[in-house]
């Protein structure tokens, strides 16, 4: 009789093992994603042969009649889209020296010279880099505003006294740039035959060119 209450207890104990404190085993599967990253890009404006910019405009020597151009690569070199703006500084005239044929044409101060009043300048943007006035070019105006190609060759239109150039900003010029060119931005200059152009012999004229890349909105 009392082995047969020992097994029973016994019984009952294996019973309340599995109903209460058993564990069960289900099929499971466990990956690992690793090496995770986050880099951000770069956003880099190239102008010319160098990062950073080295170029700058030498125009010297000017005469009635004279004509010229240079022009600079622009690029985006990073990896970030980015909007393109431009501007000028306030131009800085000098007199250097005033001769005396300067004088007798009206040139009656020697606070500043007079080149920015004459010279004209067209500053444009070659889109393809195809060093050609073409379809996607256009000429920056000189009230901030931009002119896109309409027909060749590039329209007198597109010159404006230097002067009138000024601490003018370009804002947006091009916009949702990705990594590459932007164009080949052209300076073209004029310097005419005028009545009074004795009054600019030896005078200069000193700006600087800003160039932004500013990110795209997202």
């Amino acid at each position: 009789m009392e082995r047969k209450i020992l097994f029973g207890i016994m019984l009952i104990s294996v019973v309340a093992l599995f109903i209460g404190g058993g564990t069960y085993a289900y099929f499971s599967d466990t990956e690992i994603a690793e090496d995770n990253t986050f880099t951000a890009g770069s956003l880099n404006l190239k102008v010319g042969d160098a990062d950073p910019c080295t170029e700058s405009i030498s125009f010297l020597n000017l005469a009635p009649g004279n004509s010229g151009s240079t022009s600079w690569l622009i690029q985006n070199v990073g990896s970030v889209d980015a909007d393109f703006n431009i501007s000028i500084s306030a131009i800085t005239s000098n007199e250097n020296t005033r001769y005396e044929m300067e004088i007798d044409a009206g040139d009656l101060s020697d606070d500043e010279g007079e080149l920015e009043d004459y010279l004209k300048v067209a500053i444009w943007m070659d889109k393809d880099t195809s060093g050609t006035w073409n379809t996607g070019d256009y000429y920056l105006e000189d009230d901030g505003s931009r002119e896109d190609y309409e027909s060749a060759p590039l329209p007198a239109a597109a010159y404006n006294i230097m002067d009138d150039y000024t601490s003018v900003s370009w804002t947006d010029v091009q916009t949702n740039l990705g990594m590459g060119d932007i164009g080949t931005l052209k300076i073209q200059y004029d310097l005419p035959d005028s009545a009074d152009i004795n009054e600019v012999q030896s005078d200069s004229c000193v700006f600087n060119m800003t160039f932004t890349l500013e990110q795209s909105s997202v």
